[in-house]
């Protein structure tokens, strides 16, 4: 009798269980973000930035796809909300990532490419006017203190070009601005995504396909 009252450890502590998943979760989503630029570093070895570029827009898009056509989430009805969705997925999707890509393949390293975009929450809670406290205001502050001065030695000495740098700025803007802009998007996150990466690689395709008409 007492062994058939007995709860489990785990549903007797469903917050408990929650946040170790939440922990897992974070630390598992810390890992990808942050190894990102170094599996692109290593992808960039064997393929050209657009190539690559467009090969992981495709699966993700692929991938997305399937999720909607599983969870049959609802998608926009209003002209406003595809808007919103084309404008994220330029920055964010292409923008971002073009750039990203193009840092890297003009030899910026990952890690400095790390500390670049990093100053990204700081810089959409500012502009997003979000609440700000003096300690993100000083953090703000020193992290472009660092940056000016790794970034500043390095173009000094010929370590890495210009347009490396220039190019990991223009991926801190875009994603940036993508960031603030998906804010207004109330849309379910698989419908958000499938359609935010089907915008991209169109957009991609037709820049790619410009850049060749004019070489």
């Amino acid at each position: 009798m007492e062994q058939a009252n007995k709860v489990p450890e785990e549903s007797a502590h469903p917050g408990s269980l929650m946040a170790k998943r939440g922990v897992w979760v974070s630390l598992a989503f810390v890992v990808m973000w942050s190894s990102g630029g170094i599996f692109v570093e290593l992808g960039l070895d064997e393929a050209r930035p657009f190539n690559f570029l467009a090969l992981r827009l495709l699966l993700s898009t692929v991938i997305m796809w399937l999720i909607c056509f599983r969870l049959r989430p609802a998608f926009p009805t209003q002209w406003v909300e595809w808007r919103d969705i084309l404008i994220t997925g330029f920055f964010l999707q292409v923008g971002y990532q073009i750039f990203f890509f193009l840092a890297l393949a003009y030899e910026v390293f990952p890690g400095l490419l790390a500390i670049i975009l990093g100053a990204h929450p700081i810089l959409t809670a500012v502009f997003a006017k979000e609440e700000t406290n003096k300690n993100q205001w000083l953090g703000l502050l020193l992290g472009i203190q660092g940056l000016v001065l790794v970034v500043g030695d390095s173009i000094f000495i010929g370590t890495i070009s210009v347009v490396g740098i220039g190019s990991a700025l223009l991926s801190l803007a875009s994603i940036t601005i993508g960031t603030i802009w998906q804010k207004r998007i109330s849309l379910s996150l698989p419908a958000n995504m499938a359609l935010q990466y089907t915008v991209s690689s169109i957009l991609l395709s037709f820049w790619h396909s410009c850049l060749n008409r004019m070489r």
